[in-house]
């Protein structure tokens, strides 16, 4: 967005009246915007496509202007997980837990 309003990350910032900090740690993916932040973009720069910028789908701009996201024709499926292995190894010697399946007093 930024390279299309041909806009540096300082000059942005200033624009939209906040701290410079706060746009690079969203530009890094440090934080993620908030809606107040969202607001100002909003705010100072309406031909900002609402869609585009809160999902990440459709064009940039309003009217279709700059950058269409083509939006997935087919969700794509969860990932799998892995089932966690049961643990089936016998307590170690001297645990608690040996001297408990053993019926061993620890005094």
């Amino acid at each position: 967005m930024l390279k299309a309003l041909n806009l540096s990350a300082s000059q942005f910032a200033d624009q939209i009246g906040v701290q410079r900090s706060s746009i690079s740690h969203v530009l890094s993916g440090r934080n993620k915007p908030s809606m107040d932040f969202t607001e100002k973009i909003l705010r100072h720069f309406p031909q900002v496509n609402l869609d585009w910028l809160i999902m990440g789908s459709g064009s940039m701009m309003k009217g279709g202007d700059l950058f269409t996201v083509a939006e997935p024709s087919v969700a794509a499926p969860p990932p799998q997980i892995p089932a966690l292995e049961q643990r089936t190894s016998a307590p170690l010697p001297g645990s608690a837990m040996e001297k408990r399946s053993t019926g061993a007093r620890s005094d």
